[in-house]
């Protein structure tokens, strides 16, 4: 075989371009979703491994966050120092867990890919920028060179320069009105802005909107703090807060090299890895103290925030928890499918969509007091009849996380082809949904044969017009929250499950109202509803009547910001 260029995220594929006329070298493709990626560079065909083991990678975000927990735990003394409270509020848990996935998650990957290939030469990318959360970064690649070391086999390994998402701009509170009754943070709540701005309006209550610096979310009619770099804040500050955060320096630098040194082995990028995540930490220092000053003698009576922490949730809740603040969190994406990184202990109101499976819980795995959120859509109250079951639709989900492939594909692959096949012996018509940037489509396609088109036409328009187009929608591996909006309209769901899903997967869709089965099972169903259209009817209206039964209760964000 000759020799590989690994390509862990598109961001390397520039330089891997240079390196295959240089090198005489094949493009190899750990994340099959970089496919479509390379027809957009000057590269021939790639190599793609595909036969990830899922167990691996679902153990290795299982150790993750295990490590995060245990690096805040360890922190919580030293930030004590700092910002009381500190010990039921971690800072910077969640960018911990990602450091920790990305690490794992790739070493993985490699140790599979490792011992199956055997190239006269491995060609390794290794980005310049410690890992920040959202951005690329050397670790995939030093977790590669850990595992040809280990065997023993050839490598290079090429430095090159790659984007990076974060700064250093924290909130400039400064911009905000002087009495702030509602102190807001929603980063990454795309979908549903539009939703809690009006929510917020209607709230009557004086909002103040923290900027996010990275997936910010504008929020029009509110008043928002922009951004100011940290240097700035760091002049606005009083010398002796300052020289408690510095002293805290040394302190968190020696704890931090001591939990990362197990998986970055080369002092020089252990270093610039401690020093990223510092700087983090201090930032929030910074972000701290200013908001005990510039709230000093007017407090706000609650936060609200999501529960995606871009970079600042501990500062946040640690501010509120030194002040009995109450803290609403409201999801990113309809559920809480990951625990609250920056609680451990501290008691946050969780508003979620009443279809989410499991409770929300905190970083240490504790229940956290939750409640429904009515999120707008069709929630249909009148009983929903329906034809006999002659179109099925089938939605697909994500297959990786940070680059890290979550699924062996020829499997992924062999199960479509299956229900493809059922569906087809039991005369039933069958649509695709794939999901446009998390797909790869034309790779798919070839493993499905049929033309790449048929894949793109079902993903034009909404998901909600697609599910109307068919009289049965599954969900394929790992749910989507989109599913969510279907079943509230009254559309019959079921889930196929072709592997033992992770914590994060399954509580996105409550297996009770959307049963999850594997696909013998699923194909047995269809055939006894696509036989007998009255059971068909009976099971979507029985299922409408679960949903309608899941968001009991739930109420519009005004609501829960008054009460």
């Amino acid at each position: 075989m000759p020799g590989l260029i690994a390509v862990a995220h598109r961001l390397d594929l520039p330089s891997a371009a240079l390196l295959v006329e240089q090198q005489q070298a094949r493009v190899l493709l750990v994340d099959p979703l970089n496919h479509a990626r390379v027809l957009h560079h000057p590269l021939p065909e790639p190599e793609v491994y595909t036969r990830v083991d899922p167990a691996a990678t679902r153990a290795a975000a299982i150790d993750a966050q295990a490590r995060a927990l245990a690096l805040s735990r360890a922190l919580a003394p030293l930030l004590q120092r700092l910002a009381p409270g500190a010990d039921v509020v971690p800072w910077s848990a969640h960018r911990f867990q990602q450091f920790f996935w990305t690490a794992l998650g790739y070493r993985a990957v490699w140790q599979q890919a490792t011992a199956e290939l055997r190239p006269e030469h491995w060609h390794v990318l290794l980005p310049r920028q410690p890992h920040r959360y959202g951005a690329h970064s050397f670790v995939p690649g030093l977790m590669l060179v850990e595992q040809l070391r280990a065997r023993g086999l050839p490598h290079t390994a090429y430095s090159f320069d790659v984007p990076t998402l974060e700064g250093s701009q924290l909130p400039d509170l400064r911009q905000l009105p002087g009495d702030v009754e509602l102190l807001c943070h929603l980063p990454t709540c795309f979908h549903d802005a539009e939703y809690f701005r009006q929510e917020l309006l209607a709230s009557g209550l004086r909002c103040g909107v923290l900027s996010a610096e990275v997936y910010d979310v504008a929020l029009e009619g509110l008043p928002a703090s922009g951004l100011v770099d940290s240097a700035v804040v760091r002049g606005l500050l009083p010398p002796a807060a300052l020289a408690l955060l510095d002293e805290l320096a040394a302190p968190v630098c020696a704890l931090l090299r001591a939990h990362l040194q197990p998986l970055l082995l080369n002092a020089n990028f252990l270093e610039t890895q401690v020093q990223a995540l510092w700087q983090a930490l201090q930032a929030q220092g910074l972000l701290c103290l200013w908001l005990e000053q510039h709230f000093a003698g007017r407090l706000p009576r609650r936060l609200l925030l999501s529960n995606h922490d871009s970079t600042v949730h501990g500062a946040l809740l640690s501010f509120a928890a030194r002040h009995r603040l109450p803290v609403t969190m409201v999801p990113h994406s309809k559920v809480f499918n990951q625990p609250v990184f920056n609680s451990d202990g501290l008691q946050v109101q969780c508003l979620h969509h009443g279809l989410q499976d499991g409770p929300c819980v905190d970083l240490g795995g504790r229940a956290l007091l939750a409640q429904r959120l009515a999120f707008p859509g069709a929630w249909q109250q009148e009983e929903v009849t329906a034809p006999r079951l002659a179109t099925v639709g089938v939605v697909l989900n994500g297959l990786s996380a940070n680059g890290v492939s979550l699924l062996n594909f020829e499997d992924y692959a062999a199960g479509l082809r299956q229900l493809a096949e059922g569906c087809r012996a039991l005369g039933l018509a069958l649509r695709w949904r794939i999901r446009m940037a998390e797909t790869p489509a034309l790779l798919l396609a070839e493993r499905l044969g049929v033309p790449a088109d048929d894949l793109f036409a079902g993903a034009q328009g909404s998901l909600l017009d697609f599910g109307r187009g068919c009289d049965l929608v599954i969900g394929y591996d790992a749910p989507t929250s989109g599913l969510h909006e279907l079943l509230g309209a009254g559309l019959a769901v079921l889930q196929a499950e072709i592997r033992p899903l992770a914590g994060d997967e399954w509580s996105i869709v409550d297996a009770g109202v959307a049963p999850r089965m594997n696909l013998v099972e699923l194909l047995a169903r269809l055939r006894l509803l696509a036989a007998n259209p009255a059971y068909f009817r009976d099971f979507r209206a029985g299922q409408h009547r679960l949903v309608l039964a899941r968001q009991e209760g739930a109420q519009p964000l005004r609501h829960w910001l008054r009460h």
